[in-house]
């Protein structure tokens, strides 16, 4: 785990940027939020021999609404419309059920989001579907990475 503080005249993408550079990242997975989301902090890891997890939200507007357009139609299609691995978790305490159902797809199928799809060495995208109980409300969200 590294950290880095954000100096008064800079953001914390500069930051970011400062901690790849100084970092060994060889045969690490660096994982970063939306704000990370960014093709030159992947190349950055990569050529550190790292590979990235990269946080997907409205930051990237178009790409986000893609990636979700996709998945939505793969969960219309009750999962049969392309391969994809699974794994589903359930965990309950502190007065709350939470579900959560992670979806990984290849690359392949996001082909339509080639221009947009510029990180160096992309191979996947994953989705985590996760559903809260909390005294009998219930909440639904779905995060990309």
């Amino acid at each position: 785990m590294a950290q880095n503080a954000t100096g008064t005249k800079t953001n914390e993408i500069t930051s970011i940027s400062e901690l790849l550079s100084y970092l060994e990242l060889k045969g690490c997975i660096v994982s970063i939020d939306a704000i990370g989301c960014q093709s030159e902090f992947a190349e950055k890891i990569r050529k550190k021999d790292g590979d990235y997890v990269l946080a997907l939200k409205g930051n990237k507007k178009i790409l986000h609404d893609k990636v979700d357009r996709i998945f939505h139609d793969f969960l219309e299609r009750n999962h049969t419309s392309i391969p994809y691995d699974q794994y589903h978790t359930e965990e309950k305490g502190h007065g709350r059920n939470e579900k959560r159902s992670y979806y990984s797809f290849s690359k392949n199928i996001f082909n339509e989001l080639d221009d947009e799809i510029v990180w160096m060495d992309f191979k996947s995208v994953t989705a985590v579907h996760s559903t809260r109980e909390i005294k009998g409300q219930f909440q639904s969200e779905i995060h990309f990475f």
